[in-house]
């Protein structure tokens, strides 16, 4: 469930083992990551609007790899990290 600034609550997002919600802006829109073989980094507008990101270089073996969104400004710039195959994380910044 999502509680929005203006107080209305929603049900939200794909129906995996592995689902987490990280940040939410003002505007109401969401990031965070899910998966059920490897992680991925997901945006959930304020308009419903349900969008997956994955780093062109994370890993994609396991749930400890993937891309993991962290936070979200008012202007949709999302900064987190992802984990590559050999392990090595590095973080990343997504302008829409």
């Amino acid at each position: 469930l999502l509680l929005h600034p203006d107080g209305h609550v929603s049900k939200f997002g794909p129906w995996s083992s592995s689902f987490y919600p990280r940040s939410m802006n003002d505007r109401g829109d969401v990031v965070g990551d899910f998966g059920s073989d490897a992680s991925h980094g997901f945006v959930y507008s304020a308009d419903h609007t349900f969008t997956q990101i994955d780093s062109p270089s994370a890993g994609h073996a396991n749930l400890q790899q993937g891309t993991f969104p962290a936070g979200i400004t008012d202007n949709g710039v999302i900064a987190g990290s992802y984990i590559r195959d050999d392990g090595k994380n590095f973080g990343f910044i997504y302008t829409p």
